[in-house]
């Protein structure tokens, strides 16, 4: 085996979990409030960015959390690395989002965005519908754990029936895991407020 065959790869895991810790909600909710969404008490991740500044500072947040899932591990799947790989690769960016080194492995977002574009690759095509069940849930429920609460049961069930491949399914139980890792006292003692 080479060494670009393994060197390549991990490079590659690295800068996807590099690319995870990129917060723009502390960019944009300072930008726009003078204070970072922890100087509010608030979390640095779209649903923060909603209740501090919006829903037109929210969206490209989201849809930049949402892009750093599901571009590295489209890349990777393109490059035809093994299943191991593309696990890791799926579940890095999630890691990066929830503990970023750039702010020395301390919380970032709770990751649910960057989750659902990982998922959004690895459970297609039935994520984009199952997604919209789990928002459904969350704008209902008044709380933004209920989009990945109500989403991730539903798209792991999807994709078993569907006969996804293992790798895929193994990917979606790692970011579950660490979503629940993040989110535990949330999940614990939800704040619906």
């Amino acid at each position: 085996m080479e060494c670009t065959a393994v060197l390549l790869p991990l490079v590659w895991i690295v800068s996807a979990y590099w690319l995870g810790g990129v917060l723009p909600a502390v960019w944009v909710v300072r930008r726009l409030t003078g204070r970072t969404p922890e100087e509010w008490g608030d979390n640095p991740g779209g649903a923060g960015t909603l209740r501090l500044a919006g829903w037109r500072a929210a969206v490209p947040v989201v849809l930049f959390d949402v892009s750093k899932g599901l571009i590295p591990i489209l890349l990777a799947a393109h490059f035809g690395w093994g299943d191991c790989w593309l696990v890791a690769t799926a579940i890095a960016p999630v890691a990066g989002h929830n503990w970023p080194l750039q702010r020395g492995l301390r919380p970032g977002g709770k990751g649910l965005a960057t989750a659902m574009g990982a998922g959004l690759y690895l459970g297609w095509p039935g994520s984009p519908p199952i997604y919209v069940l789990g928002l459904l849930t969350a704008w209902k429920g008044g709380w933004a754990p209920w989009a990945g609460i109500a989403s991730f049961p539903l798209l792991l069930l999807w994709m078993s029936l569907s006969g996804h491949p293992a790798w895929r399914l193994w990917a979606i139980w790692g970011i579950v895991l660490l979503l629940l890792l993040r989110q535990w006292d949330w999940i614990r003692k939800p704040s619906f407020g």
